[in-house]
């Protein structure tokens, strides 16, 4: 038996009248862990992350944290601290002052030094005497990542933390924060709607539709493996191919009788008996022109740099997304053939 679960979530529940918010989510995180929770808005993530944090009280379920169940405790009683995505720093006060927000109570001395150690880490030793307006917003997103770390808390919840950030700016920053966590091993749940960032960060990605959790697992498992098209369209583009299972082959590979000839795909992540009527998805960088596979005419090539995604059309209409090097790129008006490996495809319910 492996050790205990640092965090235990149990059939969590939340009702907001006759709306149910969080539907009896169950989930466990390893010490350390860094863990993602990934859906559009409404889904529920934002609202599990404030009844792990005490901010709402469930309507059903428990929670506990090290083996203590911390269910019906206050926020301020729990060993979790929440950081937002307006930071909520005190504009009136230093750099320093609100970092040492939360060590009221200690002895001056360690809680300068606690405050120092901390501005060290998030590399912002120089800026303790400045107050939180005049600096940059990842300045800011840093300052408030540091005092959500000063109680040094079991848990972490970040709600949205990179957000308010550009592009460029929010991608140095989830490197940071990685850099960070894994330096000081707090678990961590970060709340996300953005795919790339959520792959960046996590450990495992946990994907919520409607106040459900519907599939939990590694990014790289999530993105390649995906249970339904919901997770399949959420994590990135993807081509999904209708069709009629067929029969189980070798090494879990299953043919599927398309429109347009047959293709050969991994059984996914729901059992389907032959005969079901399936999606094949296929990611539009797996998809390969010439050779063998489906009749297909180039409509559209879009350059993009170290890449060209070119818009397919079969012979219904319906189309296809392809993603290669530039030197592999036929021009619009083309007749082909798009194919891919049964390993880099999956089988989903339609």
């Amino acid at each position: 038996m492996g050790p205990a679960p640092h965090l235990a979530i149990s059939s969590l529940t939340k009702r907001f009248g006759t709306h149910l918010a969080v539907d009896a989510i169950d989930l466990t995180l390893s010490e350390g862990e860094f863990f993602c929770l990934l859906g559009p808005s409404g889904c529920g993530k934002s609202t599990l992350l404030r009844l792990i944090a005490g901010f709402e009280p469930p309507s059903a379920g428990t929670v506990r944290l090290a083996g203590e169940d911390i269910t019906g405790l206050p926020p301020h009683r729990r060993p979790v601290n929440m950081m937002f995505q307006s930071y909520a720093l005190f504009p009136h006060m230093s750099v320093a002052a609100n970092v040492g927000y939360g060590l009221k109570g200690r002895p001056k001395a360690e809680a300068e030094a606690r405050v120092a150690d901390l501005l060290r880490l998030v590399r912002l030793e120089e800026f303790g005497g400045r107050r939180p307006d005049t600096l940059s917003g990842g300045q800011r997103q840093r300052v408030a990542l540091a005092r959500a770390l000063a109680r040094e808390p079991g848990l972490l919840l970040l709600d949205e933390p990179l957000g308010a950030l550009d592009r460029g700016l929010r991608e140095e920053t989830q490197g940071e924060l990685r850099t960070i966590q894994r330096r000081l091993r707090t678990s961590v749940i970060v709340v996300t709607h953005d795919p790339e960032e959520a792959m960046m960060l996590a450990d495992r990605i946990g994907v919520m539709e409607r106040g459900r959790l519907v599939q939990v697992g590694p990014p790289a498992e999530l993105y390649r493996r995906p249970a339904s098209r919901y997770v399949a369209g959420l994590l990135g583009d993807v081509n999904l191919i209708p069709g009629r299972l067929g029969p189980p082959a070798a090494d879990g590979e299953r043919a599927v009788a398309t429109a347009h000839g047959p293709v050969r795909a991994m059984d996914g992540v729901v059992p389907l008996d032959e005969g079901a009527e399936v999606l094949v998805a296929v990611r539009p960088e797996n998809l390969i022109l010439g050779g063998e596979g489906l009749p297909v005419t180039v409509s559209e090539a879009v350059f993009l740099g170290d890449r060209v995604r070119r818009s397919l059309r079969l012979p219904d209409g319906s189309g296809l997304r392809a993603s290669a090097s530039p030197a592999e790129a036929p021009a619009p008006g083309t007749a082909t053939r798009a194919g891919f490996a049964a390993a880099d495809a999956v089988i989903l319910p339609a």
